[in-house]
């Protein structure tokens, strides 16, 4: 069975290329364009064929012996970074689930659920605290079979769970 899609991590690589861009006395050599790469750097996709208006072009103002002058478009450079970040975060979500994901909403629902959730687990937390105090402060053990016991022990064994401790 064959991937489902060129496994992570993905990387952005800066390329070199000999060709011209501006026109007339403001023609320059050489440019700089930015590829997709693989986890072992093999292109994937790359910027040389955007149809997307080139937001500013960069130089670093220095020619090299053979006149070449590095320059860059900076939203290609954002786009591919973004793109990357995107993938990379991903990775261990099926692309089926990610489509799902962008037809619902996007990925702000769920974390605005995240954080609902959070508080309601920290209050959840406080108040069983407060109630595992007030059992204990009356003396209920924990091996007794009678209900505050019972509650004493789920009331423990539930505050351990939420703060990520072993039992």
């Amino acid at each position: 069975m064959s991937a489902s899609h060129t496994p992570e991590p993905w990387g952005v690589e800066e390329i070199d290329n000999d060709g011209e861009y501006g026109g007339g006395p403001d023609t320059s050599r050489g440019f700089q364009s930015f590829a997709i790469c693989d986890a072992q750097g093999r292109a994937l996709f790359d910027s040389l064929n955007r149809d997307v208006g080139v937001s500013e072009i960069h130089e670093d103002g220095h020619a090299d012996e053979d006149g070449y002058v590095a320059a860059w478009d900076d939203l290609a450079k954002r786009d591919a970074r973004r793109i990357v970040a995107c993938v990379n975060a991903c990775a261990p979500i099926e692309t089926s689930e990610l489509e799902e994901i962008t037809r619902t909403g996007g990925l702000l629902g769920p974390r605005e659920d995240v954080a609902r959730l959070a508080a309601q687990r920290d209050a959840l937390l406080a108040a069983a605290r407060a109630a595992e105090a007030v059992l204990a402060a009356q003396k209920w053990r924990e091996d007794s079979s009678d209900p505050e016991a019972v509650a004493l022990r789920l009331l423990r064994a539930a505050i351990v769970k939420a703060e990520g401790r072993q039992s």
